[in-house]
């Protein structure tokens, strides 16, 4: 190594050298403690930034600094041929909530093939098994929106309000997996466990409170004779 080399340790612990030549660094100075770091913004399409002690850790010239990735990667080479395209599944972290279950029962087998792929050949040579996932998972949402989508609704809706704590919103639970199961054919299982919590009349653990409209639609379900 030379003075031209920087030794970079990522989040995956591993050790990456840099050639300093071939990139912009903006350098500022700040204290902690006693001793005085360099902060150090690596302005290039790695989008790398973290902190240097200054202080050769392993050959001249090297400097030991710990980075994190603080912006996306682009890679403007089009996708191989023979990688089908693929859209966003479009959705934030409360409907992805809700229909994590849906999604798993739906699309196993596409997921177990993905992860054996990946497993074996790594995620690279996986892309087009991966692409399967996803448009797996679109297909769910949307046949949620489209057969179930007031019971969907109300139910993400509740996780927002609920701090996405599924215990909170159990009754519009029942509603949404009633509806699933009645028009997709999909049922909420939870792997590894003895009894499934959901289905429990007298859980233990409850929410303070429930979700007030989660409450009224489930009460007027039942006075329907609907659940």
């Amino acid at each position: 190594m030379n003075e031209n080399v920087v030794f970079v340790v990522g989040r995956d612990g591993k050790r990456y050298p840099v050639d300093k030549r071939g990139h912009k660094w903006f350098t500022s100075e700040f204290n902690q403690g006693d001793e005085q770091f360099t902060k150090a913004k690596h302005n290039s399409s790695m989008g790398l930034e973290g902190i240097s002690d200054g202080h050769n850790h392993s050959a001249p010239g090297m400097r030991r600094l710990r980075f994190d990735i603080v912006s996306k990667v682009f890679e403007p080479s089009p996708m191989p041929a023979h990688i089908p395209d693929v859209p966003e599944v479009g959705a934030s972290s409360a409907p992805l909530k809700s229909a994590a279950y849906f999604i798993g029962a739906r699309c196993k087998p596409y997921n177990d093939d993905y992860l054996l792929c990946k497993k074996e050949d790594g995620e690279f040579q996986c892309l087009k098994e991966g692409r399967r996932v996803t448009r797996c998972a679109i297909s769910v949402i949307e046949d949620m929106n489209k057969h179930c989508y007031d019971y969907f609704k109300l139910h993400w809706e509740c996780l927002e309000n609920r701090e996405h704590r599924l215990s909170g919103c159990r009754k519009a639970e029942t509603l949404l997996n009633k509806c699933v199961f009645q028009n997709l054919g999909l049922e909420k299982k939870i792997p590894g466990v003895k009894e499934q919590i959901h289905l429990k009349t007298s859980p233990i653990q409850k929410f303070d409170a429930e979700y007030s409209p989660a409450v009224a639609a489930w009460e007027q379900a039942k006075k329907d004779g609907s659940i």
